[in-house]
């Protein structure tokens, strides 16, 4: 009796396990796979989004001007080359303007700070986006004042600025990066959505199996045909039929 709960307990964890398991697994590739294959330059709406102040990213400090805008993005791009197109989902971006964007700059003449900067975030994941990684943008300025600028920017950045794209990938690494920055909440509810749905087939499974097993008189946990029996012959299990 002891060691079949200890068995059915070992089953039940290594359910879970896998469970969980399967969940890293689909998680890490609705963020990665989006990421590497899809054209992140072919957008197919835009929407003005209310973010205050205190919500946009602020960790670049005094090298961006005062926030004052977002934009959504839904980018639907596919692949371009050798690989086959892949599902419309699991991308978006959204655009933070900071300063005024229809100025241009110039570091000789209007000082180190740009007037304007765009700061926009690629986010990968399904259903929920789960991480994402930042590119940055800004109108005029000389080669060297921008150079000098967005030095600086790299430095403050850091993995916000995401992974270099590995140049053996399926699609041209032309500004494109991986994510290596994770959206908690996002994360954490794509991984318990991928592990239930890896558990639910195993539970419909298992009750079907077990209500087949009841009708026709068989052991409940083997099979073993049992008929009336209290106790399983086979493996043992108390109760080994509950039919009527």
């Amino acid at each position: 009796m002891i060691f079949r709960m200890r068995e059915h307990t070992r089953r039940r964890r290594w359910r879970i396990v896998r469970a969980f398991v399967f969940g890293l697994i689909a998680t890490a590739f609705t963020v990665y796979w989006p990421a590497s294959v899809q054209d992140l330059n072919s957008y197919t709406s835009k929407h003005d989004l209310t973010i205050q102040a205190h919500d946009a990213p602020n960790y670049l400090g005094d090298l961006s001007p005062e926030f004052s805008s977002a934009w959504g993005y839904s980018p639907f791009g596919k692949c371009d080359g050798l690989f086959m197109p892949t599902p419309d989902f699991g991308v978006d971006v959204v655009e933070y303007i900071y300063g005024d964007n229809d100025l241009n700059w110039d570091l000789e003449r209007d000082g180190d700070r740009p007037p304007s900067l765009s700061l926009t975030r690629y986010r990968f994941g399904f259903p929920l986006r789960a991480a994402y990684w930042d590119d940055y943008g800004v109108s005029g300025g000389t080669s060297q004042s921008l150079k000098v600028y967005f030095d600086q920017i790299k430095q403050r950045a850091g993995r916000q600025m995401g992974i270099e794209y590995p140049g053996w990938l399926f699609c041209d690494a032309y500004g494109r990066r991986l994510p290596a920055i994770p959206i908690w909440s996002g994360l954490i509810i794509n991984l318990l959505f991928w592990s239930v749905f890896w558990i639910i087939p195993g539970v419909v499974w298992r009750t079907v199996r077990t209500a087949r097993r009841k009708r026709r008189g068989l052991c409940l946990a083997c099979g073993y045909a049992v008929e009336d029996l209290g106790v399983c012959p086979e493996c043992g299990t108390e109760r080994a039929s509950d039919r009527d």
